[in-house]
């Protein structure tokens, strides 16, 4: 969905000696010396005191023919990478941002490079340069008028997101809301409610990120008073896929995949990608809690059709940890580990640390299941640093059990039950559904008490952790328990 027309650059239009003796308007404006006589007769016409044209100092002529030669001779010579040519256009964006050329940049912003298909911020988010696109919004933000203003704010809050930096992605989601409200425009006002909820949704707050999903849902319905069925269906489309992923993370998976057919039937009649990536994701997780593992691989292999159609590097991220997690559901671990060991790479390339956070607990959960103790600690406690640095209390309880499960296997039980204590309290601090975090934290503090010779108390914290999460309720409440009968058999001697 693209929020503004696009159309070929200005700046193609010159030639080189067209960058002698222009002049700005004071709106950001370049005109050329042939058209200066028609700009001073418009303003000498206009009675509100508009400043006339000036020249261009020395050094804002340098910055000019910079962005001439990165906007027209740097295109013509790499016509065959389109992230070689956004690069080259974001060259040219610093130029004209120092120039303060804003009407060149606002063409530049919808401008579409020669073999791609969407404009440059549009390919910014799908290439994952995400400084970058912090750099054209917030350029462009408080410029020109209240539309750039809402789509710059949304542009933002997207790359703060990505980047973990939620505070921050929510403001200016708020600030988008804010404006979007003020003029009653009520296709921004979604689009604002779904970036707010895809914010909360990745920083961990699930019931809140709901509660966004199901406003941008109404507002979308809201959308057939201005009959435009196509921003009915992509707005209701997101919202539903992003109930099926809140939906899946609160453990309501049968409301998850009703969420996520109906994500799928809404926006496969409008060709919308995106949604229809993220709704087979959120199915295949859904389903594999629920032990249904072909249904799940049905899904992935579907959700691999989609790659390259229109979907953005940091939700790639998101499609291998849903495919780490599924492996990990029915114990292909192998799988599993390959999937998470290249989401871990590209996720530190592109800067997620909510992606490293999750990949490391669950390579950490696979290398405890396989003995494999120093690896195991390698990996949670990289997850745990990242999970206590941004607050992400269910990831950081997660770690603290998988450690405390290692170092009661090596005996270290003092260690273990400090780790399972402090797993316990950062699973007081979930906001949503806890019992998941507070029933692998009890486990934990139950076979390091039976390690350090408190038998019956350890049996007690065990019988606790099975009424929380009860083996039969779902894949992760067997692998707990199956962890338990692992553990008891390494005990009589067993392998």
């Amino acid at each position: 969905m693209k929020d503004h027309p696009h159309s070929p650059l200005t700046i193609h239009q010159w030639r080189i000696q067209d960058l002698s003796g222009c002049q700005l308007t004071p709106q950001g404006q370049l005109i050329r010396q042939v058209e200066q006589v028609q700009a001073i007769q418009s303003v000498a016409q206009n009675r509100s005191g508009i400043s006339s044209p000036r020249n261009l100092t020395a050094q804002e002529t340098a910055h000019l023919r910079a962005a001439y030669f990165w906007l027209n001779q740097y295109q013509h010579s790499h016509p065959s990478s389109v992230k070689e040519q956004v690069k080259g256009l974001m060259e040219g964006v610093y130029a004209l941002e120092q120039l303060k050329a804003w009407t060149w940049l606002c063409e530049l912003l919808f401008y579409v490079p020669a073999n791609g298909s969407y404009p440059l911020y549009q390919q910014l988010e799908l290439w994952g340069l995400v400084h970058e696109q912090v750099q054209l919004f917030q350029a462009l933000l408080g410029q020109v008028d209240a539309q750039m203003d809402m789509l710059c704010l949304r542009g933002l809050g997207n790359a703060h997101t990505y980047l973990s930096q939620y505070s921050q992605a929510v403001h200016f989601f708020e600030g988008c809301l804010h404006i979007a409200q003020a003029q009653r425009n009520v296709q921004a006002i979604t689009q604002a409610l779904e970036g707010l909820g895809f914010c909360y949704l990745y920083w961990g707050k699930y019931e809140l990120a709901q509660e966004l999903f199901l406003k941008q849902l109404q507002s979308a319905v809201e959308l057939l008073d201005a009959d435009n069925s196509d921003e009915i269906a992509y707005g209701s489309g997101r919202a539903m896929a992003g109930l099926a992923y809140s939906s899946y993370f609160l453990r309501r998976y049968r409301k998850g995949i009703h969420y996520a057919a109906q994500s799928m039937m809404r926006s496969q009649e409008h060709s919308d990608t995106q949604s229809q990536w993220m709704a087979l994701g959120a199915m295949a997780i859904c389903y594999s809690q629920m032990g249904k593992h072909a249904q799940a691989s049905q899904c992935l292999q579907q959700r691999l059709t989609l790659k390259n159609q229109g979907v953005n590097r940091h939700d790639e991220l998101i499609n291998l940890i849903d495919l780490g997690a599924t492996y990990c559901y029915q114990l292909q671990f192998h799988k599993a580990i390959q999937a998470l060991e290249q989401v871990t790479l590209e996720a530190q390339e592109l800067g997620n640390v909510r992606v490293q956070c999750q990949a490391a607990m669950l390579l950490g959960f696979i290398y405890c299941w396989q003995d494999e103790a120093q690896l195991s600690i390698e990996k949670s406690q990289f997850g745990l640093q990242l999970a206590h640095q941004f607050k992400y209390d269910h990831f950081e309880s997660q770690c603290y059990s998988q450690l405390s499960y290692v170092y009661s296997g090596l005996g270290d039980s003092q260690q273990a039950l400090f780790l399972a204590t402090q797993a316990l309290k950062a699973a007081e601090h979930v906001s949503f559904q806890p019992a998941l975090y507070k029933a692998c934290g009890l486990m934990a503090l139950g076979l390091a008490k039976i390690q350090s010779c408190q038998v019956l108390s350890g049996f007690s914290s065990i019988l606790a952790s099975l009424i929380q999460i009860p083996p039969w309720s779902a894949a992760d409440g067997r692998i707990i328990f199956a962890l338990l009968i692992k553990r008891a058999f390494k005990w009589v001697g067993i392998r």
